[in-house]
């Protein structure tokens, strides 16, 4: 699932502390300018009086007037993998990282990832000894997920040891691009020698939850034209097209060319001010080019 990342460099203020969408990272110079710090400080009650006192007395800084967030959340625009210069952001471990992605109160019940399957489980009977979480950053192409992080590797080691542990197969659950996560490290077990055999010696069931297995569109018009993400008040739709197409997790989600679902277009595109009947761009199947109809 989404998995939770915090900043180990960048941001004196933001260091250890979670990058996700926030009020306080998002640059609250513009909600004052919306509807006055006041306001936004009585709404903010969770938040320690130190951090609000901190963002009152530098909000007209750079780092907020040109949103730091999209700066920590962002990868090296030249690569889509590495990290900015002077930052550098990872995931959290365990299951606080794949819980809720915020902490803040006003925005924790509307992040929950796989919370409540976590409560629901641990209240059940399970405990860290038989259960695990397998964060990874949602933020780079899978293969690097290997190479920077040893993910696959690490993940492997975490199956192996709950097999030996608890003498019996392991069962996977993955939300949403984690499917996708998955599947590669199945594919990946299964073109090692005898992977097939491990596969069938280790994984008991594996549980598919809102599984993009055909690809996303949304994540075609992200970078494409933005997604604000419901912040269309406090993100630019440039800001959002420059954060968005560094991400090189972002093709793994384009739509597939499935001759059965997508038999030689799989979207649409047209100007912003032109009419819905006018010109389109036609996007092919292996997302390979664009054509102007």
């Amino acid at each position: 699932a989404s998995s939770v990342l915090y900043v180990e460099e960048g941001n004196e203020f933001w260091k250890k502390n979670r990058v996700w969408l926030s009020v306080l990272k998002l640059g609250l110079a513009k909600y004052e300018h919306l509807i006055g710090l006041s306001n936004v400080g009585s709404l903010m009650t969770s938040i320690p009086q130190e951090e609000l006192d901190f963002l009152k007395t530098q909000r007209k800084q750079s780092f907020l007037e040109k949103n730091s967030w999209l700066q920590h959340i962002s990868l090296c625009p030249e690569t889509c993998y590495g990290d900015p210069e002077g930052i550098k952001v990872r995931t959290i471990k365990g299951f606080n990282a794949i819980s809720y992605l915020s902490e803040e109160g006003l925005a924790k019940n509307s992040s929950y990832v796989m919370g409540t399957l976590l409560e629901n489980l641990l209240a059940f009977g399970y405990t860290e000894d038989n259960l695990a979480a397998a964060p990874y950053d949602w933020r780079i192409a899978f293969h690097h997920l290997e190479a920077r992080d040893q993910y696959f590797t690490e993940l492997q080691k975490t199956i192996e040891g709950l097999r030996e542990t608890q003498g019996s197969p392991v069962v996977l659950i993955a939300h949403s691009m984690g499917n996708r996560v998955t599947q590669y490290f199945l594919n990946r077990m299964k073109s090692m020698p005898n992977g097939q055999e491990w596969i069938d010696n280790h994984i008991h069931t594996y549980f598919s939850v809102a599984a993009p297995w055909l690809g996303a569109p949304k994540m075609l018009r992200s970078i494409v034209s933005g997604e604000q993400m419901g912040l269309n008040l406090i993100i630019s739709r440039p800001d959002s097209i420059k954060m968005l197409r560094t991400l090189g997790s972002i093709p793994c989600l384009i739509p597939i060319g499935l001759e059965h679902y997508h038999p030689s277009t799989i979207a649409y595109m047209a100007k912003e001010d032109s009419p819905v009947s006018g010109p389109e761009i036609h996007v092919t199947p292996d997302a390979s080019f664009v054509r102007q109809s």
